[in-house]
């Protein structure tokens, strides 16, 4: 049964049948998961205002923008321990998160006094609503980096399908009573993703863990990368703040629908980075370097023409499922181009995280950041949407080129082991 695949490991000097085992889970779950997402966005360019989807997405923004100073980078961290059968690390980093997220709400609830204080009632609403519920849910949604640390793709992909129907189910009911209140639906959906993240997480911790072993350089090292996460965090939701301040809501949900695909297709293209991560966990820096570099030209020509294809589709899909948002579709095009660099990323991206490259997260969590956000405030005013677009294009290029030449460097840091004699 798997004949054809060995014959194309042999070809590709690729780990295929691995790749095809994990990756059809991770791709289910991801497709469901993408799904949901999709019919979030129907319904909502479908049941509520284009100021609405834009102030809901606005919140979001600001909500990404506090999680950001969260420990954010502890999965990454705990992805390693858990590929070297550190399991009780699961433990002790979801406590450290949630006490540290502890601040990130006493922020959220300071913000939404002031907003109450002075007269902004749904940005209030909303801040009380991140900070009931982000805590939960940027602490306990760490067992899928431990899942996907122990190769348990199969479960992962069960988890990440209950974690994706239940908020989209919450989201669709919200949509049919608040179809005006944003921060209305913010909380729907915080609310029912802390629910199901805690769920989530106390299943994992009864029946996934088999010791109580930690390793101890794991909170270390997700404390710096959640130190460098912080900045991109920021970023990554600073074009929708940035679009909503500068020329309002309507526009802000034009931008939102026309990132909707392209962000669907990266949802599935980023299995990669969860298969490559445990593989370079258990190699050597000097051995893994090469096929990691092999790998990523040959993702990056895959993701050329997989991205030509559904520009061509982006289009009648816009026709048939968004007729109201049909001015989105030349911004789509560019985001979909922008995949192409997004895509090829995730292996130098997990080869460098996952040999704890603090120097290359630095290079990657820091200037690929400022690249972006240098490039979105100098084209946004000129060029409006097209601006933003174009400047996500420049940063991820920038990103790609900035983990290839990371993970060179490391390789040549790290000494050649001597010859046995």
């Amino acid at each position: 049964m798997n004949a054809p695949l060995l014959r194309l490991q042999r070809m590709l000097r690729t780990d295929v049948v691995y790749a095809a085992k994990g990756g059809f889970w991770l791709s289910l779950g991801s497709a469901i998961g993408t799904l949901s997402s999709l019919i979030i966005v129907v319904a909502f360019a479908n049941l509520a205002p284009k100021e609405t989807y834009g102030s809901y997405k606005y919140l979001l923004a600001i909500a990404g923008t506090l999680a950001g100073f969260t420990l954010s980078g502890l999965g990454e961290a705990l992805a390693g321990a858990a590929a070297r059968g550190r399991d009780g690390t699961l433990r002790v980093l979801v406590r450290r998160a949630f006490q540290w997220n502890l601040l990130i709400a006493g922020a959220a609830f300071a913000g939404a006094s002031w907003y109450f204080w002075h007269g902004s009632a749904m940005l209030g609403w909303a801040l009380l609503a991140v900070g009931a519920f982000l805590p939960v849910t940027q602490s306990t949604g760490l067992y899928a980096a431990f899942l996907r640390g122990r190769k348990l793709f199969r479960t992962s992909a069960a988890y990440n399908v209950v974690r994706t129907v239940i908020p989209a189910a919450a989201m669709i009911a919200a949509l049919t009573f608040f179809q005006e209140h944003p921060a209305a639906l913010v909380a729907a959906f915080m609310g029912s993703s802390a629910l199901t993240s805690h769920a989530a997480y106390r299943s994992v911790l009864r029946g996934r863990t088999r010791n109580d072993d930690v390793e101890p350089s794991a909170l270390r090292f997700g404390a710096h990368v959640s130190l460098l996460n912080a900045l991109g965090s920021a970023a990554a939701n600073l074009d929708k703040i940035v679009i909503f301040q500068a020329v309002g809501a309507a526009p802000t949900a034009v931008y939102a629908l026309a990132q909707a695909f392209p962000e669907q297709i990266d949802a599935v293209v980023s299995n990669v980075r969860t298969l490559a991560l445990p593989q370079f966990a258990g190699q050597t820096v000097r051995s893994g370097f090469a096929p990691m570099l092999r790998k990523t030209a040959i993702i990056f020509f895959a993701m050329i023409p997989l991205a030509g294809v559904a520009m061509l589709v982006t289009p009648l899909a816009f026709r048939s499922l968004f007729p109201a948002y049909m001015d989105a579709v030349p911004y789509a095009l560019v985001l979909m181009a922008a995949q192409i660099p997004i895509g090829a990323a995730h292996l130098p991206f997990a080869f460098i995280t996952a040999h704890h490259d603090i120097r290359g997260r630095a290079a990657a969590g820091v200037i690929t950041p400022v690249v972006w956000i240098v490039s979105l405030l100098l084209l946004v005013r000129p060029y409006g949407l097209m601006g933003a677009a174009v400047a996500k294009l420049i940063a991820k290029s920038c990103g790609l080129i900035l983990t290839i030449i990371a993970s060179a460097l490391l390789s040549r840091r790290v000494p050649t082991p001597p010859a046995s004699s």
